[in-house]
């Protein structure tokens, strides 16, 4: 009877101990599909770029870059981006589309004369005559040019031209100093005081947009240490200067022509000579083997240390799309931003 009792016992405890162990299993199978469930993934297998994104959500991939996704939406078409920092943005609304590493301060090389030309149009008039003084000579020997002569007489819509199309550094300073009477009154300002005076109106202009991190210390975007922004900043700064009709047909423009400025001497043996301006931005020029058909503009910029620019837009059916990369290749700031484009125009 005593044995029997024991066996009992023995038999009942062993059953509570596998009841135990058997809730225990099931409890912590039940945590563990919730903490995954729950689980953000940022820089996680659970949260790849190829994955869908949700609304406001960011991440880090594999090289801890940060990676802004503002719309539900596949992403797998822009990996791989070689740019250091990128930035997509719908130019109607202002809403950011896609972003790497926005807010990272970069050197915007020549990028910087969209300020230059937005603030020319904004206070300037576009049927000026402009004569060129000593302060196209601030452009660095090694800078792009326009090719403008001392003294030359030039409406300030065929300078805009020189400035954008060629990126002429020399355009830059003359449309600085211009720019910087005109707006102070001071019509005998130095050159030396017109040129800070415009880029204090850059770095006011830049905060009125929005563009808290954009430091400007010259017109033409020569390097600086201390001239440097964020692609976020350049998209707001490339939105403002889209609202201008003019601008807009400029940086669409494949290639410019007029008659040099020499060639209006009768005395010249250059009278006949053209003057040919040819956009930088491939994306425009049907020739260039990186043409994209539904861009609109807008700017390249090229240092050592800034590496390859470019702000680039595009329009399809009704909707308009503003995209920046810097510091990117030689190369890959085309193929760049024709696939930040297409993802806009097509989301």
């Amino acid at each position: 009877m005593k044995r029997n009792t024991r066996v009992i016992i023995h038999r009942v405890a062993i059953l509570l101990v596998l009841v135990t162990l058997i809730s225990a299993v099931i409890e912590y199978t039940i945590h563990s599909k919730s903490d995954l469930k729950n689980y953000t993934g940022e820089g996680s297998v659970f949260n790849l770029p190829d994955q869908k994104q949700n609304s406001g959500k960011s991440y880090k991939d594999s090289n801890q870059t940060q990676v802004n996704v503002t719309e539900s939406q596949d992403i797998r078409e822009l990996q791989n981006l070689t740019a250091e920092s990128a930035f997509l943005m719908d130019e109607t609304t202002g809403k950011e589309i896609y972003s790497v590493n926005p807010n990272r301060r970069m050197y915007p090389a020549s990028t910087t004369k969209i300020m230059t030309a937005l603030l020319a149009v904004e206070n300037g008039n576009l049927n000026d005559v402009i004569t060129v003084g000593e302060e196209a000579n601030l452009a660095e020997v090694d800078a792009s040019k326009a090719g403008l002569d001392f003294n030359e007489k030039i409406p300030l819509k065929t300078l805009l031209k020189g400035l954008l199309l060629p990126s002429g550094n020399d355009a830059a300073y003359v449309l600085a100093v211009y720019t910087a009477r005109k707006v102070s009154g001071q019509k005998d300002m130095s050159i030396h005081d017109a040129v800070a005076y415009f880029c204090r109106m850059m770095n006011e202009r830049a905060k009125e947009l929005g563009a808290h991190d954009t430091s400007f210390v010259n017109p033409d975007g020569y390097h600086d240490p201390q001239h440097y922004t964020t692609t976020h900043d350049l998209g707001l700064i490339a939105r403002e200067a889209m609202k201008s009709k003019y601008l807009r047909d400029v940086v669409k423009t494949s290639e410019f022509s007029m008659k040099d400025w020499s060639s209006f001497d009768k005395s010249s043996k250059a009278k006949n000579r053209q003057r040919l301006w040819q956009n930088t931005n491939k994306l425009i020029v049907p020739d260039s083997g990186y043409y994209f058909k539904y861009a609109t503009g807008l700017k390249t910029g090229h240092t050592t240390q800034a590496g390859y620019c470019l702000v680039s837009s595009a329009a399809l059916n009704g909707k308009s799309v503003i995209a920046v990369v810097m510091k990117d290749t030689e190369q890959a700031e085309w193929g760049d931003s024709t696939k930040l484009l297409e993802y806009g125009l097509n989301h």
